[in-house]
């Protein structure tokens, strides 16, 4: 008689092996989404004369997030599969190891996450409030009543900025303009440089 899998595995093998795959896949896709996105979230948008930047603080410790959660499933399922299957524990040893794993690659992940923040250059964050009379070049075409780029130098560092029009004409590459307004946390207002 053939050996069927499915037949040994016991009802918490099943919930330890449904978490464990569903955790896995949740992580892989996320890191499909995140290699896609280039990982930002795209759900903050700064306003006028706030200052931009990838993060609210770098000190935020945060134990409940998207990742840290996906880590705890994946790791609570393998190893509560492997306590169940490998070391044939009983239920509640199985369930104090995938716990105990869990919350472990939880602390963890959120600690790694901690220090990737702290890895923020400062060059990432200005007030594009700044940019308000100031000279800057533009680097695409604005089009007649469209957005183009421009570079502009703030606190030292050559930044591009969406930009439109302030007469709503035409602007080629390579002019001298000047902001006028700032419109948004990314976009401003040009006029050309008399």
């Amino acid at each position: 008689m053939p050996y069927d899998a499915l037949n040994t595995f016991g009802s918490l093998d099943l919930f330890f092996a449904a978490i464990a795959f569903g955790g896995t896949l949740f992580f892989v896709l996320r890191v499909l989404w995140m290699f896609h996105t280039g990982g930002h979230d795209h759900a903050h948008d700064p306003g006028v004369g706030h200052t931009t930047d990838a993060h609210d603080t770098d000190t935020d410790f945060k134990l409940l997030t998207v990742n840290t959660i996906t880590a705890f499933l994946m790791i609570f399922g393998w190893t509560g599969l492997t306590c169940s299957r490998q070391f044939q524990l009983g239920s509640m040893l199985a369930l104090l190891g995938a716990f105990s794993a869990g919350f472990a690659s939880m602390l963890g992940t959120a600690a790694i996450l901690k220090l990737f923040l702290r890895l923020d250059s400062s060059g990432q964050r200005f007030d594009i409030g700044q940019a308000k009379g100031r000279s800057a070049s533009v680097y695409h075409r604005i089009p007649a009543g469209g957005k183009g780029r421009i570079q502009i130098v703030l606190d030292g560092v050559t930044r591009e900025l969406d930009a439109v029009a302030e007469n709503k004409k035409e602007i080629e590459s390579f002019q001298q303009v000047t902001v006028v307004e700032v419109l948004d946390g990314q976009t401003v207002m040009v006029s050309r440089a008399s």
